[in-house]
């Protein structure tokens, strides 16, 4: 199941520009957004337990031209904080910090084709992790075709490097699709302070509210600095986060948005500075919930 979902829905960051090169209006526009999410605590299949604090804020400068190309530049600053307890090998919380420069750019291929690409570029480590050392970057390209008036579809690649220097390649499917009138099925809105590939099944259920549920795959990676319990290591958290959400929207440029749920295949796994596993286990299904808020000029 994770699988499928990452090969329908790695799209999501490419999705986050404006719906179709052909209706961009031409022009400037800036969006900002923010979210938060808790997990409380999980236990570790080997002892122990965990919890999670994540967060993020961020904004987006879009530029627009009559002929359906649109660029733009984004900066996203975060956080997540790992908390431990019992019976474990880890004593100390682990405080992530996050930078991530984007720089997406989507234009008109023909009349029913739209291109994107998105280069990202940022930093995923402790306080104390070098730039160089704690260093991400990856890579998003794809194209869609419009089918038909209620549906875009199409492939792309990602390229994703991490802290530790491995590269991960992943197929992408670009979907937005209109099902009925208030039904429709995308790569996105995120949910919260979540990263990772995403599919949204959606309902509007009144002019201002819309219901939905969301599943995502995630994995984190973030280097640690050398006073932790892994001193100059990568630690990795994989899982599955799958919500039920609803969006409160009184205009087209603000939307407010709550949602609760369950992280399913939860993971940690540490390396240490000389790339070795030095730990690793799953954790139980944990109950997970936070809010998410974006507004447009």
């Amino acid at each position: 199941m994770t699988r499928l979902l990452a090969l329908l829905a790695a799209g999501l960051a490419l999705s986050a520009l404006p719906a179709a090169a052909q209706d961009i209006p031409s022009g400037l526009r800036v969006r900002s957004q923010g979210g938060l999410l808790v997990m409380p605590k999980a236990d570790f299949d080997r002892g122990g337990e965990i919890s999670l604090t994540r967060w993020d804020a961020g904004a987006q400068v879009l530029k627009a031209t009559p002929g359906g190309l649109s660029f733009g530049i984004g900066l996203s600053i975060g956080g997540s904080h790992y908390d431990f307890g019992g019976r474990n090998d880890l004593t100390s919380p682990i405080d992530v910090r996050e930078v991530t420069l984007s720089a997406p750019i989507r234009m008109r291929v023909s009349e029913t084709a739209t291109g994107y690409l998105m280069p990202q570029f940022g930093y995923a480590g402790e306080s104390g992790a070098d730039l160089d050392d704690a260093a991400t970057a990856s890579l998003l390209a794809g194209v869609s075709w419009r089918l038909s008036p209620g549906l875009s579809i199409g492939p792309g690649l990602g390229i994703f490097q991490s802290p530790d220097d491995d590269t991960d390649y992943l197929p992408i499917l670009v979907i937005d699709w209109q099902i009925t009138e208030r039904l429709t099925l995308s790569n996105g809105p995120g949910i919260g302070a979540t990263r990772g590939p995403g599919l949204s099944l959606s309902y509007q259920a009144a002019p201002a509210w819309r219901i939905g549920l969301g599943a995502r795959t995630e994995k984190v990676q973030f280097r640690m600095d050398d006073g932790s319990d892994v001193p100059g290591g990568i630690g990795t958290h994989t899982s599955t986060p799958v919500v039920l959400s609803a969006s409160w929207q009184p205009s087209p440029a603000m939307r407010v948005s709550g949602f609760a749920g369950a992280s399913f295949d939860g993971k940690m796994k540490f390396k240490d500075d000389s790339g070795h596993v030095v730990g690793e286990s799953g954790y139980d299904t944990a109950p997970l919930f936070g809010v998410t808020a974006s507004i447009a000029f």
